[in-house]
């Protein structure tokens, strides 16, 4: 997980400002068509920030960055708050000089959420992470965002807003004739 960031860390060099001039805000979907969320028009797709998630985002220039990380619940036998303890972990196993805050509960559009602040060092690049997990109805989604501590106040500002828009997406046509199925099979 620490190379991703690096990646973006060291990306924001070829992160032209032409490409930052994305008029206004949109509503994206995670690949694997669980969630949508609004992120801000300066915010652009990504690709090498973590080949697991299911969405990268973020702007280089502006050192602010967001992946979503999905687990099906079919998969994953534990409550929220285990899978947001076990998935901490992994991230404090990936930085230096780690520290973390006491679990934040909250609901994100009607859905249950845990949030952790978490501060370390990544190839002595001091960085600032956001951990907000959140049960949906088919999967647990992670959304992870991370800046430079120097960009905290404002980049955490962005990611508060991003948060507020995540919602589940409706199954595909597809996902909703298998869940039928599996009710029939069951």
């Amino acid at each position: 997980m620490g190379v991703g960031f690096y990646r973006g860390f060291t990306r924001a060099s070829s992160y032209t400002a032409t490409e930052q001039a994305i008029p206004e805000d949109r509503m994206v979907t995670t690949e694997d068509g669980s969630l949508r969320l609004r992120f801000p028009g300066h915010w652009k797709r990504m690709t090498d920030l973590n080949d697991g998630a299911t969405l990268q985002c973020g702007n280089p220039f502006r050192e602010e960055y967001l992946i979503v990380l999905s687990d099906l619940k079919s998969d994953f036998a534990g409550t929220l708050a285990q899978h947001a303890e076990m998935t901490t972990f992994n991230i404090l196993s990936a930085i230096e000089d780690a520290s973390i805050s006491s679990p934040a509960h909250m609901e994100i559009n009607g859905m249950p959420a845990v949030q952790h602040v978490i501060t370390g060092t990544v190839s002595n690049i001091k960085l600032v992470y956001l951990h907000t997990t959140i049960e949906g109805s088919r999967a647990i989604h992670q959304v992870l965002s991370w800046t430079l501590q120097s960009k905290r106040e404002a980049a955490f500002e962005v990611y508060d807003q991003v948060l507020q828009t995540v919602e589940e997406a409706e199954p595909s046509a597809e996902e909703a004739d298998d869940s039928e199925r599996d009710k029939v099979v069951a």
